[in-house]
C-alpha cells in the first residue's frame, strides 16, 4: 500500500492542510506501519513563487516517516521518479514484510521471482508528462 500526497510548493496553505487535515485522516483510516507515503512538492518550475522550503517539507517528512520529492507538472520534471520512488518503497516494505514472516515461521509466504531477487520495477512512457502547453496554474492534465 502506498500513498502520494502532493502540494503546492507556491502555496503555503495547500502545505498547511497535509498536517491539519490529511495526515490525520491517514492515521484515521491506514495503518502506518504498512504504508508507504510519500510527500511530493509541486510546481517546482516557480522557484521565484516559492512559499514552502524544502527544508519545510523535510521536517515534516522526518516528522510523519515519509520521503520527499519535488516536481513539476507543467515540465514533467520528477514526475516519473515520483511514481517509481513510491513503487519502489511499496515494494521495498513488501519485501520486508515477507521476509519477516518466513522468520516467524509462516509458511506459505514468499517473495516473487525477480522481486525478491532485488529486480527493478520500471514504468515505461513517452517522457511528456505535462508538457501540454498548459499555463503554470494547470496541473497538465
Amino acid at each position: 500500500k502506498g500513498v502520494i500526497l502532493v502540494y503546492d510548493i507556491t502555496n503555503a496553505k495547500s502545505f498547511e492542510s497535509l498536517g491539519e487535515r490529511w495526515m490525520a485522516q491517514l492515521q484515521d483510516h491506514a495503518s502506518s506501519d504498512d504504508l508507504a507515503k510519500l510527500l511530493v512538492g509541486n510546481k517546482s518550475d516557480l522557484e521565484a513563487s516559492r512559499e514552502v522550503t524544502t527544508e519545510k517539507a523535510q521536517q515534516f517528512c522526518q516528522e510523519y516517516g515519509m520521503q520527499h520529492l519535488e516536481t513539476s507538472a507543467k515540465s514533467g520534471d520528477n514526475v516519473l521518479q515520483a511514481f517509481e520512488t513510491l513503487v519502489g518503497l511499496v515494494h521495498d516494505r513488501a519485501l520486508a514484510s515477507v521476509k519477516s514472516a518466513n522468520k516467524s515461521g509462516i509458511k506459505g509466504l514468499q517473495s516473487n521471482g525477480a522481486s525478491g531477487n532485488g529486480g527493478t520495477i520500471t514504468l515505461e512512457g513517452d517522457g511528456d508528462v505535462g508538457k501540454s502547453g498548459n499555463d503554470a496554474s494547470s496541473c497538465g492534465c
